[in-house]
C-alpha cells in the first residue's frame, strides 16, 4: 500500500542506501520514492495466507521459493517494488540470503486495496507484463472472493478470474488453491455486494 503523500525524488543509489537504513518501506518509481502505508487486517491476512498456501503446495523439494511483502523486487533500474507475494525459481534470487532484492520472479501477486487498486491494475500490470521472467500476475480481491490471473502464453497472454467456488490456478508454479481455502476465516462475501 502507498501512503498518500508527495513522493521524494532520489537516484537509484540514494534510494537503496536510504531504504536499507529506513525502518519503513518505500517503493521506487522512476526517481520518485513512495512511503508504504500500513495495510488492513484483511489485506495482511490474505497476503500471508496466500504465501503460506503456495509454499505448502509447492513443498520443500520445490526449486522455487515464496517471498512475502518484505522482499523488494528490482523490476528494472528505475522501478523497485514490494509485491504482496512473489515466487522466484531463479538461482540468483535464491542463493544469497544476504541479498535484499530479487530480480527474476516467476509469479507476482498483489492483494487489492482501495488505495492501490488503480495502480495495481494500471501501471504495475503494465510493468509486470513487460518483465520477461514474470509468467503470471495475480490480483486478490478484498471486497469479495475473487482472484484474477494475467498469464504470459507462448503467443500473447491470457486473463482469467476465479470465483468463490473455484480453485485459482497458478500454472507457473503448478499450484491450484481453492478460493474457499484462501478466504477461510474471513468475513469477505463470496460475491460483490451492492
Amino acid at each position: 500500500m502507498f501512503a498518500e503523500e508527495r513522493p521524494a525524488t532520489m537516484t537509484i543509489e540514494e534510494y537503496r542506501a536510504f531504504e536499507r537504513a529506513s525502518p519503513l518501506r518505500h517503493e521506487y518509481y522512476h526517481g520518485q520514492v513512495y512511503a508504504m502505508a500500513g495495510g488492513t487486517r484483511r489485506h495482511s491476512r490474505l497476503g500471508r495466507r496466500l504465501a503460506t498456501l503456495l509454499a505448502v503446495a509447492m513443498g520443500d523439494d520445490s526449486p522455487c521459493e515464496v517471498f512475502n511483502s518484505d522482499m523488494r523486487f528490482c523490476l528494472s533500474e528505475s522501478v523497485l517494488v514490494y509485491p504482496d507475494v512473489t515466487v522466484s525459481c531463479d538461482e540468483h534470487d535464491l542463493d544469497n540470503d544476504e541479498e535484499d532484492e530479487i530480480y527474476k520472479p516467476r509469479l507476482v501477486v498483489e492483494v487489492l486495496s482501495r488505495s492501490t487498486e488503480h495502480r495495481d491494475r494500471g501501471r504495475k500490470l503494465r510493468d509486470y507484463q513487460a518483465c520477461p521472467s514474470i509468467m503470471e500476475y495475480g490480483l486478490v480481491n478484498t471486497d469479495y472472493q475473487s482472484v484474477e490471473i494475467y498469464r504470459r502464453e507462448a503467443v500473447g497472454g491470457s486473463y482469467r478470474r476465479f470465483e468463490s467456488d473455484e480453485a485459482a490456478e497458478f500454472a507457473s508454479v503448478d499450484v491450484r488453491i481453492p478460493l474457499a481455502t484462501l478466504y477461510a476465516r474471513t468475513a469477505i462475501p463470496t460475491t460483490p455486494q451492492e
